[in-house]
């Protein structure tokens, strides 16, 4: 990497660049010769500055506890760029209530803290953002508690232009499932950018949805909020510092619950969303969204958001333990029975990604397919069981 390709790229600022989808934005960023501060949490400092040592002065650790009360204008200085991955809801034990008010209680929530880090970024000269979505915010899940919700379990489309319904005042918190105040907490987030880049017309704004827009004239700022993904699998990066409990390993663990518990295991939730992409082209969609250009005009001036759904197909349950039983000899025997994934009601709903692969000049063709996916992410798990057991 040479140092004049090193010094056309920003120094990127990264939230959550310790968990699975923002390590490998951190990596593949350094990757790309761009210059990284990533935050972090100060028990996992000297671990995270481990983990990209091989980068060298690219690479910086930066010191925060606590991402809604930390102080982002310090953070930002002399960035420019910012990709916004970590998800700002209540450390557990928390109930649904808990991880909704998170985003609607100024005092503490997770848009005032995304609006207080755009903002810090913008103040402090930032000409790129990046924040990293969710589908949920596209989508309504089966026991949504809005009326006229979209049925996740039919033959419907979701696209750039889709949004959530959100839950309507008084709703009974007790009825919610947790996830369904996740994905109501990541539509207000970013529902709260938009609302930013209406208050700044002068900045060009995108966002980039895995399952977890852009408009406004101007080339000052590029806000690439957010990227949406669908369920994610896929590998850890190179020298990912090894996960002490299963409930660290992250959205990996949605395929480890095929074969961890043996044949017969017969419990509740396997997760029912089939829409997925691999993570590794989930964070290729942040990097491609740092270099994108505002879309042209419209006649009115205006320009269409850019919400980037990052998509690469739906995979089920039956197909994945087949394929494993096919492919993984060693743990065949361990591998859920099929009849009983049978029994499992998987959405059928899609996503149609042409809007992303169109604006990021991608094809469908370029998104890494299903089986490739469970290979990698089999091959991590079974990695992370050899190394836990010793």
């Amino acid at each position: 990497m040479t140092s004049a390709a090193t010094e056309s790229k920003p120094k990127v600022l990264v939230t959550g660049g310790t968990g699975f989808v923002g390590s490998h934005v951190v990596y593949q960023l350094l990757t790309a010769g761009y210059p990284v501060r990533a935050i972090c949490r100060s028990p996992k400092l000297a671990e995270f500055k481990g983990t990209y040592a091989a980068f060298g002065q690219l690479f910086e650790a930066y010191e925060m506890d606590d991402l809604l009360t930390g102080d982002f204008s310090q953070a930002s200085h002399g960035i420019g760029a910012i990709v916004h991955v970590a998800a700002l809801i209540p450390r557990p034990p928390c109930t649904a209530k808990d991880i909704y008010e998170a985003s609607t209680v100024p005092s503490a929530g997770s848009v005032t803290a995304t609006n207080r880090i755009l903002t810090a970024g913008i103040q402090a000269g930032v000409k790129k953002i990046v924040v990293t979505a969710d589908a949920g915010s596209v989508h309504n899940l089966v026991a949504h508690p809005t009326a006229g919700s979209h049925d996740f379990f039919e033959d419907t489309t979701y696209d750039h232009t889709t949004w959530r319904d959100l839950p309507p005042d008084g709703v009974d918190w007790e009825t919610v499932e947790l996830d369904v105040a996740y994905f109501a907490s990541k539509a207000l987030s970013e529902r709260d950018a938009w609302k930013l880049a209406d208050e700044n017309p002068s900045v060009d704004f995108t966002t980039s949805k895995p399952h977890h827009d852009c408009f406004a004239p101007g080339p000052v700022f590029t806000l690439r909020f957010p990227v949406l993904p669908p369920t994610i699998h896929g590998p850890f990066i190179p020298n990912y510092p090894t996960p002490k409990a299963r409930q660290a390993l992250g959205s990996p663990n949605f395929i480890y619950n095929l074969f961890a518990l043996g044949p017969s295991a017969h419990f509740r939730p396997f997760w029912q969303v089939s829409a997925q992409a691999n993570v590794k082209d989930i964070a290729r969609a942040h990097i491609d969204a740092l270099s994108l250009p505002p879309l042209p005009a419209r006649s009115d001036g205006t320009r269409e958001r850019k919400r980037l759904i990052v998509y690469a197909g739906n995979m089920f349950w039956t197909d994945v333990v087949d394929h494993i039983r096919e492919k993984w000899p060693q743990i065949r025997d361990w591998v859920v029975k099929r009849e009983l994934m049978e029994a499992v009601q998987m959405t059928t709903a899609k996503y149609d990604s042409s809007f992303t692969n169109r604006v990021l000049g991608w094809s469908q063709e370029s998104y890494i397919d299903w089986k490739q996916t469970v290979d990698e992410t089999v091959d991590t798990l079974l990695k992370w069981e050899s190394a836990t057991k010793q």
